[in-house]
């Protein structure tokens, strides 16, 4: 059976992952991401 949530080894992320994760999670499309993090095209 699948864990759901984070890993038992949190460093399988990095932390720049683990926040673009949370603001997929909330819904936020690429572009929307990209603005909210500083990076563009």
């Amino acid at each position: 059976m699948r864990r759901r949530g984070r890993p038992r080894h949190p460093d399988i992320l990095t932390p720049r992952e683990w926040e673009v994760l949370a603001l997929l999670r909330e819904g936020l499309s690429n572009p929307e991401i990209a603005a909210r993090i500083g990076i563009g095209r």
